[in-house]
Order: structure tokens, then sequence, then C-alpha cells
């Protein structure tokens, strides 16, 4: 059975996006994301979180989660 013509526009909509992840997961805000999130987690230590978004596993760091990253004292520079 072939797929429609609309589930190709989609699939290669979704394929642009999709290739592009890797550099947006590596942007200086997604760091201050991570630490803020992974703060208001409960303890995942030998678990692993799938990121349903992106469905790529996450595996958290070991050890105590760092504080969130705060703007440094008299506002952003």
């Amino acid at each position: 059975m072939r797929k429609s013509a609309h589930h190709d526009t989609i699939s290669a909509r979704y394929q642009s996006v999709s290739s592009r992840y890797d550099l947006v997961k590596n942007l200086p805000y997604a760091f201050a994301e991570r630490e803020t999130l992974l703060a208001a987690l409960p303890d995942l230590t030998g678990r692993s979180v799938l990121d349903a978004a992106s469905m790529r596993p996450f595996s958290p760091p070991p050890g105590p989660v760092p504080p969130p990253l705060r703007p440094p004292a008299g506002g952003p520079r």
C-alpha cells in the first residue's frame, strides 16, 4: 500500500527539522534549560528518560544535580 503524497510532504518537513536537532541541543540556552529541568526532577540515578519530542534517550549525569544557572548580579551583560 502506497503512502499518500500528504504523508511524503509531512515526512520531508519532519526530516528537514529533525536533521538540525543536534545543532539546537548544543545552543547556549539549552544548557541552562537542561540544568533547570534536572533541578526540578527527582533523583534519576540508574534511570533513563525518553525525550518524547525527539525520541532520543537521555541518561542523566551521575551524582547530584547542580543548581540551575542564574544570571550574574546586575543583569545580563
